[in-house]
């Protein structure tokens, strides 16, 4: 559950639950938030559901994901 949670916050959660670094090279979007109740099971469909409910992509690199906004 997501309430007006910055993507720096859900960074700092990733890291913290499944040992995942999330890099937001844009700095405006850590201050982006997101709201809302998502069901996940892993860190991968978790990412999944965050990226399509607010116009993200990211791209995996191990323990790595690099968070950035579609254009």
């Amino acid at each position: 559950m997501f309430d007006g949670t910055t993507l720096a916050e859900i960074s700092n959660l990733f890291a913290q639950n499944y040992g995942i670094t999330l890099q937001i090279p844009d700095r405006a979007l850590t201050q982006w938030t997101i709201s809302g109740a998502f069901t996940a099971y892993s860190a991968d469909e978790l990412l999944e559901t965050l990226a399509s409910a607010s116009n993200l992509s990211y791209k995996r690199h191990g323990n790595t994901i690099v968070i950035t906004q579609e254009h």
